[in-house]
């Protein structure tokens, strides 16, 4: 049995804050049958907004629109979450509330409004439909945000064939979770609690290229955390 060890900060492009690593072997390594995944583990930091999620828009039935922009690449909690939606609203005493007993929000106004989740992927911190809601007796309940996201995170390696399919836009090689950590903290992963493998059949390769994805097939972005990995090959 032969081991490889990663570490994320030994990546050749240091500019790169995203999760992908290129690693380039002194000589050629030979793997034989398979490929092991023995320990993953590092710091996960992952901010709630970004982007691709951070858009919304609330109508009120007087046509009166108030286009919602987060900012991004910033954490929130249940409660300064809806602070700042509400006081960005600020119309029609807007406001929105966190249940900590139903583990809910509710958002109420002085008239019915609707609220636009096609705007961008906000809609899948909530669990909820790429749709517009309407507000009924000018009340609307909304799921509670996914601050565990993402749950499971993908390793591929681009050198080696994919054996699972992470969802309908990424294939991997290697499946971390549920992970039992926030978008901030530890995570980590044995071997000896899962045995991941890949089979590799006579195969000779120069590098590793590394990537780690979310649920949703996007690149992972830990804002610069880093992280380890053991592989082992035989």
């Amino acid at each position: 049995m032969k081991y490889i060890y990663i570490n994320w900060k030994d990546r050749l492009n240091q500019d790169s804050d995203t999760s992908e690593i290129t690693i380039n072997f002194n000589n050629q390594i030979y793997i034989k049958n398979e490929i092991n995944l023995l320990w993953f583990t590092g710091t996960k930091w992952i901010y709630l907004i970004n982007e691709y999620n951070n858009k919304i828009k609330i109508t009120f039935s007087d046509n009166t629109i108030k286009n919602i922009e987060i900012p991004n690449n910033k954490n929130y909690d249940v409660d300064t979450l809806a602070t700042y939606i509400k006081n960005t609203v600020n119309y029609a005493w807007f406001n929105m509330v966190f249940d900590y007993d139903k583990y809910i929000y509710t958002l109420s106004a002085t008239q019915n409004f609707t609220l636009d989740l096609t705007q961008s992927e906000f809609y899948l911190l909530l669990n909820m439909k790429k749709e517009i809601y309407n507000s009924n007796n000018n009340i609307l309940y909304w799921n509670v945000v996914n601050f565990l996201d993402p749950l499971y995170i993908f390793v591929d390696i681009a050198e080696i064939q994919w054996t699972l399919t992470a969802s309908n836009n990424i294939n991997s090689n290697f499946c971390i979770g549920p992970i039992n950590s926030e978008r901030f903290g530890l995570f980590w992963y044995q071997y000896k609690d899962y045995e991941q493998s890949t089979p590799v059949y006579n195969k000779e390769i120069k590098k590793l290229t590394i990537r780690l994805y979310d649920w949703n097939g996007r690149l992972l972005n830990m804002n610069k955390c880093n992280w380890w990995m053991i592989l082992s090959y035989e």
